[in-house]
């Protein structure tokens, strides 16, 4: 009996562990969304000023968040390769995003939980306990305080920048007739070149986390079918 109380525990632990993966893969789905945009935007403006970029391959990045479907703060026009062609209402847009901080939500409750109670290491499947810390320990070097808080210094920055420097807010970008002419000074240059670079990592993160957290939840669903199978 206790040895079947002990199970149903630790089962239903998975079970809340894979909802919380679940959750997991929306956020980063949202975030890997806004931060591929933000990238190829940053790129799409440093190609239209004949700077050089960092490039980087984004052939394999869907834009296709519930956000960004539901709210549309994207216009779906934009989900995809940018080109170079002049466009105003991208340029605005490029320039909108690269002052928004998208921070990581990281939520390890139920993970903890199972490690508090003794119930984690009472987990027979090994390669479930391996996946399941090195999903945790992956997470947190991706989004360690320290990466998030780098993360939000240099956007305050940038707009601290934008304020003290250029005498104008990301909000003002867009009553502006030509925001081209901000890539003119060279510290905006080097603050979009350092966003672009910080957004392409999130996104990469994001998309890596997502599958990540994918293979788990199957892993566990593998597990808990053969235990009620038997």
């Amino acid at each position: 009996m206790k040895e079947r109380n002990k199970n149903n525990k630790i089962e239903t632990y998975l079970i809340e562990l894979q909802e919380s993966l679940r959750k997991d893969i929306h956020d980063f789905n949202v975030l890997e969304d806004v931060n591929i945009f933000r990238a190829r935007s940053i790129s799409y403006l440093m190609k239209l000023t004949g700077n050089k970029s960092d490039s980087f391959d984004d052939s394999t990045y869907t834009i296709d968040s519930t956000y960004t479907i539901s709210f549309n703060p994207i216009p779906k026009k934009y989900w995809g390769n940018l080109g170079s062609e002049y466009d105003p209402e991208l340029i605005k847009l490029a320039f909108t995003w690269s002052g928004r901080v998208s921070m990581a939500k990281i939520n390890t409750q139920v993970y903890e939980e199972l490690k508090n109670t003794g119930l984690f290491s009472m987990i027979q499947e090994k390669n479930i306990k391996e996946t399941i810390n090195t999903y945790y320990s992956d997470l947190n070097w991706s989004f360690n305080e320290i990466k998030e808080s780098k993360n939000l210094d240099i956007t305050n920055e940038w707009n601290k920048y934008l304020m003290n420097n250029l005498g104008i807010t990301i909000s003002d970008v867009q009553g502006m007739e030509d925001p081209l002419t901000l890539l003119k000074a060279p510290l905006t240059v080097v603050y979009l070149r350092d966003l672009g670079d910080g957004a392409y990592y999130r996104a990469a993160m994001g998309k890596d986390m997502q599958q990540q957290a994918q293979k788990l939840i199957d892993l566990i669903q593998e597990e808990i079918d053969f235990k009620n199978n038997q």
